[in-house]
């Protein structure tokens, strides 16, 4: 009886091997513009600190201008850029699935103006997050690296387009875990056995770009909690139960219209 070592045939293709390639590097480029973006928001809001320290009242002007700006700027070069980034990305990868056309909703025209208009609406004090955007971006990038596979069908644009929504998930959290979560939950159901390898991996990769630029920081900071006791279960029901029912209603309000 003859024992032998299967070898997968897949693992001396060059096309994949090359697909691979173009996607890590893509990956690795798209955590890279979410850990830039980032450093650009941090910028952008230590300066709007600096300029509003002992000047409150320049807030009123400069808000409105630079407001009015943003608009005009995003309608007449950057149309498609507005919204948060995650409706957008799940929108694209199911238009995607279809054969559908979703230049306006990711492409690099879209991930400049994210990146530049963002970092203005946060220097002039409007309440706007950076996570989101980092989603529309990485996804954008990925989506527009699908082109160039050696083999596309290998790997589809929908799945790429996923990936990279997730890749700016991990890159701008610092969390790669966090980022395939909510690759599986938020942006798709289930992914294909024969792509979620490599998938996966871009994912990972953005995150580790991340963490490797960044360093292992915690996002949300580190929390100091002093001794709990039981006496802390009543205020916790009773404020779960409040939250939760304020927080469907608002929803239901919201709906309702």
């Amino acid at each position: 009886m003859k024992l032998g070592v299967h070898i997968p045939k897949s693992l001396f293709n060059s096309t994949g091997w090359s697909t691979r390639a173009i996607v890590w590097l893509a990956a690795a480029v798209a955590g890279l513009v979410a850990v830039g973006f980032a450093a650009l928001s941090d910028l952008a809001l230590r300066a709007m600190i600096a300029i509003n320290r002992d000047r409150l009242w320049l807030m009123l002007l400069l808000t409105p201008a630079i407001g009015m700006a943003i608009v005009w700027v995003a309608r007449r070069y950057f149309p498609g850029c507005q919204g948060s980034g995650i409706p957008q990305t799940i929108a694209a990868a199911r238009l995607l699935k279809n054969s559908g056309q979703v230049d306006g909703l990711l492409c690099l025209r879209i991930a400049l103006g994210k990146i530049g208009l963002g970092a203005f609406a946060l220097l002039a004090s409007f309440s706007a997050g950076r996570e989101g955007p980092s989603v529309q971006i990485a996804a954008s990038i990925m989506r527009h690296v699908h082109r160039f596979l050696p083999n596309a069908r290998a790997t589809r644009a929908a799945d790429l387009t996923l990936a990279g929504g997730a890749a700016g998930i991990a890159a701008a959290f610092n969390t790669p875990l966090a980022g395939i979560t909510f690759a599986i939950e938020e942006l798709g159901r289930r992914f294909e056995s024969r792509t979620s390898g490599v998938l996966l991996s871009t994912i990972i990769i953005a995150g580790l770009v991340a963490i490797a630029l960044e360093g292992n920081y915690r996002y949300f900071g580190h929390l100091a909690v002093g001794p709990v006791g039981m006496g802390i279960v009543p205020a916790a029901l009773v404020g779960s139960v409040v939250c939760g029912l304020a927080g469907g209603i608002f929803s239901r309000i919201l709906l309702w219209p």
